[in-house]
Parts: C-alpha cells; sequence; structure tokens
C-alpha cells in the first residue's frame, strides 16, 4: 500500500466537497459549505489556493482520495485581527469574506509583493480525511504525506505567520506533536463539547518562532532562504508542474500554451540558468539529444530541495519581466 499526497486536479473537486461536508467537523456552515465548489473552482484557476489530496493507491480508484488539505495567503489586517481576538472557525471567515465580495486572499501579485517585502500570512481552510480516528497510532501512517503537504505549501515562502483550526483534541494532540505551528492562540471551547467536537486556534508567527528552540516549525515553516534564480511567474508555474511529474502535454494543457511554447519556455529556463551560473549543469560526455533530459533531471532534483526558487517575490526590479 502507498501513501502519497499531490495538488488537487479540477476534475477531482466534487470528491473533495464530499469528504468536506462528511468528514470536515463542521468547518463550514451549510450555506457557505454548498458554495464550496464555485470558490474552490475560481480561486484555484486564479492560483490563489493551494489544495492537495491525500492519496491511498492500494484502494479502487473510485476510492482512493482518503483527505484533502487546502490553504491560502491573508492579508496582514485579517491575520492579524484573527491573532488578536483568538477567534474561532478563521477558515470559515475566509470564505464567507470571499463570497461577500470582501476578499481577503491575496492575488498572485499580493503575494509575491508580500513576499519580498514582510512575509506572507498562511490560514488552513479545510482539513478532512475519511479516516476520524485521529489518535496517535492510528494517525501515525498518515504523518509523512501531510508533512509533504505542509512543505509543498510552505516551504520557501517567507512566512510572517501560520494560522489554523483543530477540530477534535486527538487531532489537535497530534499536530503538536508534529511540531507544526506550536502556539496556541486560544483554549479549547467549553468543557461541555465532546473531545471531537473542540476548537482550538494555533498559530506561530515569525517572531515567536525565532524565540523557540530549534523545531520543525521554525526549520521548515520559517527557514527564509534568498532564491539563487529569478525565475518568472510564467517559468515557476511551468517548473512547479514539471515538479509533480506532469508530462509536457499536460503541462501545455494545464497553462493553456502549446507544446512548442513549453519547449521554448523549457529552453528559456536552462538559458537563464546557465547565464546566472555558466558551470551549475553537469558537464556532458556527449551531445546525443540527452542533454535536455540532463539539464531537467538536475533542475528539478535541486528545485525539490529549493521550493524558494518556485515562489513569487518582488521588488520587480529583482525580476526579469515575465
Amino acid at each position: 500500500m502507498t501513501l502519497h499526497v499531490r495538488p488537487i486536479r479540477l476534475d477531482e473537486l466534487a470528491r473533495a466537497h464530499d469528504l468536506v461536508a462528511s468528514a470536515g467537523r463542521d468547518i463550514y456552515d451549510r450555506g457557505t459549505l454548498d458554495e464550496l465548489p464555485r470558490l474552490w473552482r475560481e480561486l484555484l484557476r486564479a492560483r490563489r489556493l493551494d489544495m492537495h489530496v491525500f492519496i491511498d493507491d492500494g484502494l479502487v480508484p473510485a476510492q482512493c482520495i482518503q483527505g484533502l488539505a487546502s490553504g491560502a495567503w491573508v492579508s496582514n489586517a485579517f491575520a492579524d485581527a484573527l491573532l488578536a481576538s483568538g477567534a474561532a472557525m478563521p477558515a470559515r471567515q475566509v470564505m464567507q469574506a470571499e463570497l461577500q465580495g470582501r476578499s481577503v486572499v491575496l492575488t498572485r501579485a499580493q503575494a509575491a509583493l508580500a513576499n519580498g517585502i514582510e512575509g506572507v500570512n498562511a490560514v488552513e481552510l479545510a482539513f478532512a480525511f475519511v479516516c476520524d480516528d485521529w489518535t496517535a497510532p492510528a494517525a501515525r501512517r498518515w504523518m509523512p504525506p501531510m508533512l509533504e503537504s505542509m512543505r509543498m505549501w510552505l516551504d520557501g515562502w517567507r512566512l510572517r505567520m501560520g494560522l489554523r483550526e483543530c477540530i477534535g483534541r486527538d487531532l489537535y494532540l497530534l499536530v503538536r506533536e508534529t511540531g507544526c505551528l506550536l502556539q496556541d492562540c486560544k483554549r479549547p471551547d467549553g468543557p461541555r463539547l465532546p473531545a471531537a467536537r473542540q476548537r482550538f486556534l494555533m498559530g506561530m508567527t515569525r517572531e515567536q518562532s525565532q524565540r523557540l528552540p530549534v523545531a520543525l516549525a521554525s526549520m521548515l515553516f520559517f527557514n527564509e532562504r534568498e532564491p539563487r534564480f529569478a525565475f518568472t511567474m510564467a517559468e515557476q508555474d511551468l517548473l512547479l508542474l514539471a515538479l509533480g511529474n506532469v508530462a509536457d502535454d499536460e503541462c501545455a494543457a494545464q497553462l493553456n500554451l502549446s507544446p512548442h511554447t513549453v519547449k521554448m519556455r523549457w529552453r528559456a529556463i536552462f538559458d537563464h540558468v546557465a547565464e546566472q551560473q555558466p558551470d551549475w549543469f553537469p558537464a556532458a560526455e556527449a551531445h546525443d539529444g540527452h542533454r535536455g533530459v540532463e539539464k531537467r533531471c538536475h533542475l528539478l532534483a535541486y528545485l525539490a530541495k529549493h521550493m524558494e526558487e518556485l515562489r513569487p517575490r518582488t521588488p520587480m526590479s529583482r525580476r526579469r519581466p515575465v
């Protein structure tokens, strides 16, 4: 049995909605829940939302998606207000604001600007699993893909703050065990709630992470690194897909490009890397038509460990034209 995580496809949104409706532990009210598929589609197409699905390859295709997680970047004012109030239900507040036209989710340009200055504020917007047992022994098999999902979302960004709501004491304890977002922003709801429905707002700011002993949160989420190469947003889009093992023809379809444009974009990426670092690509023993494959493998292996290269940032003076 193989467990893994990957970005969601648009044709899987119905399955994601079913999961949130049945296993989301009342993250959203009914009105917001009904609007989620449309809103998810809009945000994903605008690249304003990260959404991952958790896969169990040992199950039949119709059942292999066992969970999902999503998150987005929100404005400083919204994040600061959440942190100051200790209010629960941040995901519901974010999505209701979007539905009411009071957008608090950053656009790509706004996220790039924030990433180059103060940093971005991450808010988890959905977490739902078929499995409802989050005691440590039962959940431990999902820990590696859960941590990989967090890395895929947050690694490489300049993170100003991270916030999430845990619903259920077992899930709360599991999140604390991973070292993710250690600071409690709010005590659990009153004792009358059953343990499976208690709400916890958890979060951490960059300043808090710097005062803590070295832990997973500070190493993974607040580990700021300057990019070595200045890829454009268009190049980053292609590289992110390629990093997910998406073939060039599918990249062309997802990016609404021709196969020829995708090929030219790869050439521009290789030329730029060689221009910035002339000796960076391994020397070729022979030019037998496999040189492009070698360059791509070398570059993708590097990017897998240096996600900062794939995160948009400003000021624009440091970037090449798109």
